[in-house]
């Protein structure tokens, strides 16, 4: 009953991560106030927008203009229910769970503003590196969350200085190093490390992939922030308190 509590849950809040991530790059989140077909730009009502069936029932078009509707908004709507299921299994804690749900659908934002935009919004990883930070200081976990920041900051920075030397040229952006900071926070610095670890495994695997079947050329940008997401959710979810 609670995965599928959290499964449902995660369906509806997807559905709002879908309009963080359309407006959050544009800086126009409150505008339009409703919700509205980004092609016709038809306002949309209830029966368009219930998580994932209003995409099936619809056969992916937009009821008004007959357009296709992007298979991000079922994908992020989809993403978000399984991941909150993963919390309720392996997390027990009330507490620890509610922290859980609001740093994964974080994540979730930030996955797909950079895998969309290659934009790693500011209004997200500062404004939370700093409810983490007060969240530890709350919680008597001050210095692991420092600590956590700081290593990142410390690891990414240095990659970033080297990469610039080798290749001419930027190899991780700000938004990245804001980023790592601000996981960094929340998992302090163990899982932060075991989190570096998933997030350049899965980041190397992808790269391999895609020069093999030559999807990209090798100097084209590949987003890190995704990397670092799936990463934070992997260490999180491996090192959840059942208690």
């Amino acid at each position: 009953m609670k995965t599928f509590f959290l499964f449902t849950l995660g369906l509806f809040i997807g559905s709002f991560l879908n309009v963080c991530i359309h407006r959050l790059p544009t800086d126009s989140f409150f505008s339009p106030i409703h919700s509205r077909c980004p092609k016709c730009k038809h306002r949309l009502f209830l029966l368009d927008l219930i998580p994932v069936f209003s995409f099936i029932f619809l056969r992916g078009k937009c009821r008004y203009c007959q357009k296709g509707i992007s298979y991000y908004y079922p994908l992020v709507e989809i993403s978000t229910a399984i991941a909150y299921s993963f919390i309720g299994i392996f997390c027990s804690n009330f507490y620890n769970c509610t922290s859980y749900i609001v740093f994964i659908s974080t994540l979730i934002i930030i996955f797909f503003t950079d895998l969309k935009s290659y934009i790693i919004p500011d209004c997200l990883t500062i404004p939370c590196f700093f409810i983490w930070t007060a969240l530890a200081a709350v919680q008597g976990s001050l210095i692991p969350s420092i600590l956590g920041s700081a290593i990142g900051l410390i690891i990414f920075s240095t990659i970033s200085i080297i990469g610039k030397i080798i290749y001419k040229k930027p190899v991780i952006g700000s938004g990245d190093i804001k980023l790592i900071i601000m996981i960094g926070a929340f998992l302090g610095s163990y899982r932060l490390l075991l989190m570096i670890y998933f997030s350049f495994m899965f980041a190397g695997i992808t790269s391999i992939i895609i020069i093999i079947f030559k999807l990209k050329d090798r100097k084209d940008y590949i987003p890190l922030g995704p990397f670092l997401v799936i990463g934070s959710i992997c260490s999180l979810l491996l090192t959840a308190n059942r208690n």
